[in-house]
């Protein structure tokens, strides 16, 4: 007599800490060697800096586990495992900094090989912030949505005698 059996459970989260970092680029060389064009674009997010110590939450949500058991014949059994079917929905205060640069770049000149620390690291475009901060100019404070990344398992089993069985997953 084949006896189906499933069984479920819910789970609501707390979440702590996220962090998520996206980026596609490209670097292109001339072919003498005389710049390097670079672009890229991508985005972050990350949870409230502020609130990271223990018991701190930055967000709730839900989760959903479940599991089908048939019996096939007396012997072999099908068994199908989901867990971690869910999301988190992160608070108002995650960090969202999205890119979308392209830069263009000739090398520095240097005058003297063996004394070149003047020339190379008092450039202005080494340091301007205006250039470091190009990259920061797309930054927001937004909710934001995490799905739970799904665990899932299909087992086809075979019990040999009462302690010896295989498993095929």
């Amino acid at each position: 007599t084949a006896r189906v059996s499933l069984g479920y459970s819910v789970s609501f989260l707390l979440g702590q800490q996220f962090r998520d970092i996206n980026i596609n680029g490209s670097i292109y060389t001339a072919p003498h060697g005389e710049y390097l064009d670079v672009s890229a674009n991508g985005n972050m997010h990350a949870t409230d800096s502020a609130k990271t110590s223990f018991g701190s939450v930055n967000g709730y949500g839900a989760s959903i586990d479940f599991y089908f058991h048939y019996p096939v014949s007396r012997d072999v059994a099908l068994n199908l495992l989901v867990s971690d079917l869910g999301y988190i929905g992160w608070n108002n205060k995650t960090s969202v900094v999205s890119v979308d640069t392209s830069f263009h770049f000739e090398g520095v000149e240097v005058n003297d090989l063996f004394d070149f620390s003047d020339s190379v690291f008092s450039s202005s475009s080494l340091t301007d912030s205006a250039q470091a901060n190009a990259f920061l100019t797309h930054h927001t404070k937004q909710t934001y949505n995490t799905v739970l990344p799904v665990k899932a398992a299909l087992e086809l089993s075979y019990a040999y005698n009462e302690k010896i069985s295989f498993s095929l997953l």
